[in-house]
Formats: structure tokens, C-alpha cells, sequence
């Protein structure tokens, strides 16, 4: 079921932010690397199977952008946050970040 996968993939998505702000606080260590890098791989399985089985579900694609954010691909992640804002029917404020979310990536770095 994609919830379980959803599930997951935040579970693993909050363990690998973890370990890259223990990366990025201490003296780059390559265990909390790795392990950032793992559950970054975990996360982002669970999130493809997610979408793949729920691809109307916003909340599948903007999880899986924000990963894809953490990982510094900015161009899926923006595709990912498109696509969440695409199958969001109100307006909201939670519309309005992720809008200045996705302009925020598209500028670049400052």
C-alpha cells in the first residue's frame, strides 16, 4: 500500500536529515555520511513506490522533493514540488511556501 511507503520514507527522509546535520555540525564523519547516504537511499525508493502507486497524492511528490532537495538536486526537486502544487485543489498556505519554495530553488544560490 503507497501509505506504508509513504510511511517509510519519511521515517528514513527524517534519519538521513538527522545524520547530515550530525555530518555538518562535526568534523565531517564519514560513518554519519554513509549513513545520511543509506537512509537517503532507503527514503528515496520508498517515495518512488509511493508515487508510482498513488500519482495523485501530493504529499507523495513534495516528500520526495524535499529528499531530492536535501540531496542538492534541485532540478527534481523543483520537477517533484511542480507536480505536488499541480494536485493541490485549494489554496492554502501550505500552497503559497511551497510556491516560494520552488522560486527560491529556481533562483539558486545567492
Amino acid at each position: 500500500h503507497f501509505r506504508s511507503h509513504l510511511n517509510l520514507g519519511l521515517s528514513y527522509l527524517a534519519r538521513a536529515i538527522t545524520a547530515a546535520r550530525t555530518r555538518a555540525g562535526a568534523a565531517q564523519s564519514d560513518s554519519s555520511g554513509s549513513a545520511a547516504e543509506a537512509n537517503s537511499r532507503k527514503a528515496g525508493r520508498h517515495f518512488d513506490q509511493a508515487c508510482e502507486l498513488n500519482p495523485r497524492d501530493a504529499l507523495n511528490f513534495y516528500n520526495r522533493g524535499r529528499l531530492y532537495e536535501l540531496r542538492a538536486d534541485n532540478v527534481r526537486a523543483v520537477s517533484d514540488y511542480k507536480r505536488a502544487l499541480s494536485l493541490l485543489r485549494r489554496n492554502s498556505s501550505f500552497k503559497t511556501r511551497l510556491r516560494q519554495r520552488i522560486q527560491r530553488l529556481e533562483a539558486g544560490p545567492r
